[in-house]
Parts: C-alpha cells; sequence; structure tokens
C-alpha cells in the first residue's frame, strides 16, 4: 500500500514539475507572509513636470502661431462684510439675513469622484493600447465631462484629456473631431500661465498626426517640426537623469552582484517628452520623404541627430573603479546626490575667467611647462622624491646598493 501510494504521489510531482516551473529552495529570497515595504531606489523619484516658461507659440512656424485671446469668463465677486460697519458683523443680523435670502447658491467646485474618473480614463488607455479605440473614446468622453465639472478652465486636465480625445477620434477616423479637441487643447495650454511641456509636445505632436491622416503631408511635417522647437526652447534635457547618472558608482561588487555597475536607465522610459520628439521627427522624415523634400529631411535628420546626441550627452559618466571595491560605502552618499548634469557643468564652470598660476613660485609644473619652474638659486634638495622614502628598511637597503653602485663605478673610472 504505502508503495502504490509513493507511485502515485510521485506521479503527481513529476506531472505538478512538468506542467509548472519548478523553483529551487535556494533561489526563494522571501516569502512574503507579512508585508513587504519594497526596496526604495531613485529611480522610483517623482520627477516635477516641466513647464513652458514663457508663451510658447512664439517658437510655432505652423498655422497655430498666432495667438488667439482667451476667453474667460468673469466670477461672480461674493461681497464679504465690511470692518468698517461693525452692525454688518452682528451675529443676529447676519444669521437674519442668510435665513432671508433662502437656498443657498450652489457651489462652485460640485462633488466628482476623481477617483472613478481616473478608473474611467485608465480603462480608455487601455483600450486604446490594445487597439479599441471606439471603447476607449467612450471612456475619455465619460473622463472629459467629469473632468470638465471639475476643474476650472484651462487646466492641465481638461487640456489632457482633450488630447486624449483627439486621439481616440483620429484612430477612429473622425478627423474634424479630432483636430477640434486638439486646437482646443492648445488654446488652453497657451491661455493657462506655465502648461505642462509635455502636454505641449503631445498635442503639436497629435495634430501633426491627424493632419497627416487628411493626407496634409506639408502642414504635418510643419507641425511635427515645431516640436522640436518648443523642445529645444524649454526642455531641459539632464533633469530626467540627474539622480540617476552616477547610480553605476554605488556598485562595490564586481563578483556578485555585477549588474549594480551597469545598470542603464533608457531615456525614452524616464523622460516622455524627449521620447514623444523623437518620434515626431521620425514622423517628419516619413512625410518629407513622401514630398521628396530633401531639403526638410536633411533639417529633420540634423535635428533629430542633436536631440539624441544631446540626450545621450547629459547621461554621460566616467568609469569608477571596475574590480571590487572594499570599504568606502560612505561615499555612497556623493554619488546618492542631486549632482549637476554635463549640460549645467558646461554652463556654469569658469572656462574664461581661470586664475593665471606662476609656475616661477612652484617646484613643479605640468609636462611642457617646466621650463616656467624657478627653484632658486644654491636650492637644497634633501632627497630625491622617491616614493619609497618614507618606507624604513627597503629604502635603506635601496641607498645603500645604490651607495656601493655609485662607488663602485666611480673607482672603476678613476682606475
Amino acid at each position: 500500500m504505502k508503495s502504490v501510494a509513493s507511485r502515485v504521489t510521485g506521479q503527481s510531482a513529476q506531472s505538478c514539475c512538468s506542467t509548472a516551473i519548478c523553483i529551487q529552495r535556494r533561489d526563494i529570497t522571501r516569502l512574503y507572509t507579512s508585508f513587504y515595504k519594497g526596496q526604495l531606489y531613485p529611480s522610483q523619484l517623482v520627477k516635477a513636470t516641466q513647464k513652458a516658461t514663457s508663451p510658447f507659440r512664439g517658437t510655432l512656424k505652423s498655422g497655430y502661431a498666432a495667438t488667439s485671446t482667451p476667453t474667460t469668463t468673469p466670477s461672480s465677486e461674493s461681497t464679504s462684510p465690511k470692518w468698517s460697519d461693525a452692525h454688518s458683523l452682528d451675529v443676529l443680523q447676519v444669521n437674519q439675513t442668510s435665513k432671508d435670502v433662502g437656498a443657498p447658491a450652489p457651489p462652485a467646485r460640485p462633488y466628482v469622484p476623481l477617483q472613478e474618473a481616473a478608473e474611467v480614463e485608465l480603462k480608455g488607455d487601455y483600450y486604446l493600447e490594445g487597439g479599441l479605440a471606439q471603447e476607449a473614446l467612450q471612456c475619455y468622453g465619460v473622463a472629459a465631462t467629469l473632468y470638465n465639472l471639475a476643474y476650472p478652465e484651462n487646466h492641465s486636465q481638461r487640456a489632457g484629456i482633450a488630447i486624449k480625445l483627439g486621439t481616440a477620434f483620429r484612430r477612429t477616423d473622425r478627423l474634424d473631431s479630432s483636430e477640434a479637441n486638439l486646437e482646443s487643447a492648445l488654446a488652453m495650454l497657451d491661455a493657462s500661465t506655465r502648461p505642462s511641456l509635455e502636454l505641449i509636445v503631445e498635442c503639436l505632436m497629435e495634430l501633426g498626426l491627424t493632419a497627416e491622416a487628411k493626407k496634409d503631408d506639408l502642414k504635418a511635417g510643419t507641425l511635427f517640426e515645431d516640436v522640436i522647437a518648443v523642445v529645444e526652447a524649454f526642455h531641459s534635457s539632464g533633469e530626467s537623469h540627474r539622480m540617476l547618472r552616477l547610480l553605476p558608482r554605488l556598485g562595490r561588487r564586481f563578483v556578485l552582484n555585477v549588474e549594480e555597475k551597469f545598470v542603464y536607465f533608457s531615456p525614452f522610459d524616464y523622460d516622455r517628452t524627449f521620447a514623444l520628439a523623437d518620434q515626431s521627427l521620425a514622423y517628419a522624415e516619413k512625410c518629407y520623404e513622401r514630398t521628396n523634400n530633401g531639403e526638410g529631411l536633411h533639417r529633420v535628420l540634423t535635428a533629430r541627430k542633436h536631440l539624441i546626441d544631446k540626450k545621450y550627452f547629459n547621461m554621460r559618466d566616467f568609469a569608477g573603479r571596475i574590480r571590487t571595491m572594499r570599504g568606502h560605502w560612505m561615499r555612497r552618499a556623493r554619488h546618492l546626490t542631486n549632482a549637476p548634469t554635463p549640460e549645467e557643468l558646461l554652463l556654469y564652470t569658469p572656462t574664461v575667467h581661470q586664475p593665471h598660476r606662476d609656475f616661477a613660485f612652484e617646484t613643479t609644473a605640468p609636462l611642457g611647462l617646466e621650463h616656467e619652474v624657478n627653484a632658486g638659486t644654491n636650492r637644497v634638495v634633501l632627497d630625491d622624491g622617491s616614493p619609497f622614502r618614507k618606507r624604513k628598511v627597503p629604502s635603506r637597503e635601496r641607498i645603500r646598493a645604490k651607495g656601493n653602485t655609485n662607488a663602485e663605478k666611480s673607482s672603476r673610472f678613476e682606475a
């Protein structure tokens, strides 16, 4: 009976191993039987969104460069009691007047379940990613209605959902509705004080894609080039990798955790503005190829090369120690800082007004400037500056051997 049971359990275990992946016990590092806090790492930092610091329509070359005057509805000012007349602050009188007025005024910002709105918008994002543009359009319409109720005009949430609506309209071949939504989003961004750069770039790229779908390649190419104009005017290329650039220096082992030394953060994952600009230039290249515009093609390829080179220059770091380094664990505070980006180092390093060093007052000079050293007359040099001069026994032995050889040479010369 035991053998039969063991045979059955062995067969079941074998079938279980064949269906599921067998994980060895030594590969299980944590059991998750209690709350697992997770690992904190600088790549989880939420970056502040970059803003357009001045009106961005001045950088545009397309038909959207002309600024339209934003229409703002005058807000009704609520009358507050003045301190000059004390009788207006009387509690009885204020309560009496509130009773006389009757029904209170509706709140300026009605209650909107923003969590449900965000869930609906995320559902639309998943639909659009999966190619179901009509379902995404329905979700985005619900989210846009809720956001228009919840947020004031020219708010970034309103502009963002209008851009997503325009994308969904374009994906369902309703190009006029797409263009209308994107133009309204661009007007909102233009009317706000510090609009998000990412939203501006995405809106211009979607306008270009809509124009491309309308077979207007000239307008589409101009809009795609407007993207790079806005990016060059307002985008800081090194900001996304500010805390990430020096992280490979944290790894101090070369045998076990080698990947610490070679960790890589893709700019397409950590800088969406850069990714959108790169994609826009790729679209512009296709447009100019279709219209046989060689000059525009050359311009776009040059701009894309400059964009990528600028980004990767801001991710650069020179190698530290490669082999295993023991100790130095307190140095991690040097690398986990918001060190200046390479662009800032170039901007703020003094290259023109460097101090002049007169090597006539020094004992050493760089290679090629040895003639500037003026050691002085009858200068007393105590030793030859040997790096082993601090060591006790080896240096004495070396000096004694040197003296012996010198004595032999001199006696040989005399003989």
